[in-house]
């Protein structure tokens, strides 16, 4: 017996990153706000290096993302 499984219609395949590839092979992805995400991490350590930064118990911060919806969902 031999299984076949189809994109879109038995199986959904998503990405991260929303590379060039995923362009060319329709691949659907997740993007990330890169300069946000990046901007965000800076600000965190360089908290967290000032004097009494590491007391403090880290924070959750919530970012926004966007599906790009393409031919494997």
């Amino acid at each position: 017996m031999c299984w076949r499984l189809t994109i879109p219609d038995d199986i959904a395949i998503v990405g991260f990153d929303d590379i060039p590839a995923a362009r060319l092979l329709g691949l659907t992805t997740v993007r990330q706000p890169e300069f946000d995400l990046g901007a965000l991490a800076a600000n965190t350590l360089v908290s967290r290096l000032q004097p009494g930064g590491l007391e403090h118990p880290g924070k959750s911060h919530e970012l926004k993302f966007e599906i790009i919806k393409r031919s494997s969902v």
